[in-house]
C-alpha cells in the first residue's frame, strides 16, 4: 500500500490524499508498525505491558481490537510514563523521557508508515509539521502557506 500511494505521490504533484486516517487501521499497516515496535525494543509504559507481554497476549488480537478502536473512533492514547535518564556528557544531570505503551507506540509506528508517503512529495516533512504546530495549522493549511514562501516556488508539496 505505502509504495502504491508514494508511486502515486510522485507521478500526480497536485493529487490531494484526504483520506489517510483510514489507512492506519488496515491490518497490514498495523502489522509493519508491530515489526517497528518490537524491532526498536522499548520499555513498558504506564500500562507496565511488556513486549514479550504483548506476544503472550496475542499479537493478531491486539492488532485486531485496535482496528476496531481506530475503526470507531474509541482509541483514545494513555498518558507517557515519564522518567529521568542521564543527560549524555553532563555529570549529575538528568533529563526527562517519556515513554508511551506498546498501543501507542504501535499507533505512532502505523501513523508514520502512513505520513512515509508523504516523505517523497516534501521536502521536508518534519519542518513542514512543526511550522503547523507552532502557528496552530492544519497540515494543510501549513501546505498552502508554505507553497508561498519565498524561494519555494510552489515546491513539491
Amino acid at each position: 500500500m505505502q509504495h502504491a500511494l508514494y508511486r502515486s505521490a510522485k507521478a500526480d504533484p497536485g493529487r490531494r490524499f484526504h483520506a489517510l486516517g483510514d489507512k492506519i487501521q488496515r491490518r497490514d499497516v498495523l502489522r509493519r508498525a508491530w515489526a517497528m515496535v518490537r524491532a526498536n525494543n522499548g520499555a513498558p509504559g504506564v500500562d507496565r505491558t511488556t513486549l514479550a507481554g504483548v506476544e503472550e497476549y496475542g499479537i493478531d488480537r491486539l492488532l485486531g481490537e485496535l482496528a476496531d478502536e481506530l475503526r470507531q473512533g474509541k482509541y483514545r492514547p494513555l498518558p507517557a510514563r515519564r522518567v529521568l535518564i542521564p543527560k549524555p556528557g553532563v555529570r549529575d544531570e538528568r533529563r526527562p523521557l517519556s515513554i508511551p505503551t506498546v498501543r501507542d507506540r504501535i499507533v505512532q509506528a502505523a501513523r508514520s508508515v502512513r505520513i512515509g508517503v508523504l516523505r517523497g512529495r516534501v521536502g521536508s516533512l518534519e519542518h513542514l509539521l512543526w511550522y503547523a504546530n507552532i502557528n496552530g495549522l492544519s497540515l494543510a493549511r501549513a501546505t498552502a502557506t508554505a507553497r508561498a514562501w519565498p524561494g519555494h516556488g510552489g515546491g513539491s508539496w
